[in-house]
């Protein structure tokens, strides 16, 4: 099933840019993804309360054109038709008045026992629940994400309380914003046309990450360090 709704832009979605933020698309589309499953009757905060939820393990964005006024735009979501074992893709899309695509994006989710700390099976009643279409934003997977083998610079940053989300994590959504802050002043922030996030461990119960990047040709590639273990992989695209 295609799910889709309008989202009327404010002011508080615009960077110093003057376009949309980056966290702030992933967040678009996170809560309609969020409606979705409650229309689907699975309900993401309730479940947790009963100790399953499902964890985004991998964010990947593609911007065509990031909006720059408030008008209204139309957001799609729909989990793809596949067997599912241990995960399911979820895609997306944002397009404006006309139906102009401006963003396409996919994530990748395990469905987790946070009491036993470990992934679950996805359940047939549960996948179906959701009438999976065949359709896939990108024609190709996407290559796997590895940490560069040296880098440019670190920064240390605080973790705050707003930072940790529901499950006791630090949300998903934050790990970018976390990023561009870690970057260098020399980087220009506002022509990314796309991002890819991989999470091999989740950040809970710290203070402070330590943020690890460097500079290529192709975009800014940073990593978020719990410690010494590798928590998140962040490379972000630009035009050649």
């Amino acid at each position: 099933m295609f799910y889709s709704e309008i989202y009327q832009p404010g002011v508080a979605d615009f960077d110093r840019s003057g376009k949309l933020g980056y966290e702030e698309i992933l967040r678009i589309f996170e809560n309609t993804a969020s409606r979705h499953s409650d229309s689907s009757g699975d309900d993401i905060i309730a479940e947790s309360r009963n100790g399953i939820t499902w964890v985004l393990t991998d964010w990947r964005v593609q911007i065509v054109r990031r909006p720059d006024s408030k008008a209204p735009l139309r957001v799609t979501t729909w989990v793809r038709d596949s067997v599912p074992t241990g995960r399911i893709f979820r895609d997306y899309t944002l397009a404006d008045e006309t139906g102009t695509e401006l963003v396409r994006a996919e994530s990748r989710l395990v469905l987790f026992d946070l009491r036993a700390q470990k992934i679950l099976r996805i359940d047939q009643t549960r996948f179906r629940s959701y009438r999976p279409e065949a359709r896939g934003v990108f024609a190709s997977a996407a290559p796997r994400l590895r940490a560069p083998d040296a880098f440019d610079g670190e920064t240390v940053l605080p973790l705050r309380r707003s930072d940790i989300d529901f499950n006791g994590h630090v949300h998903n959504t934050k790990y970018l914003d976390l990023a561009l802050e870690a970057l260098p002043d020399t980087v220009p922030r506002d022509a990314f046309t796309g991002f890819r996030m991989v999470y091999p461990k989740a950040v809970k119960d710290v203070g402070s990450v330590t943020l690890k990047y460097t500079l290529t040709d192709t975009g800014p590639f940073v990593c978020v360090y719990s410690g010494d273990t590798l928590c998140t992989l962040i490379r972000f695209e630009c035009e050649l």
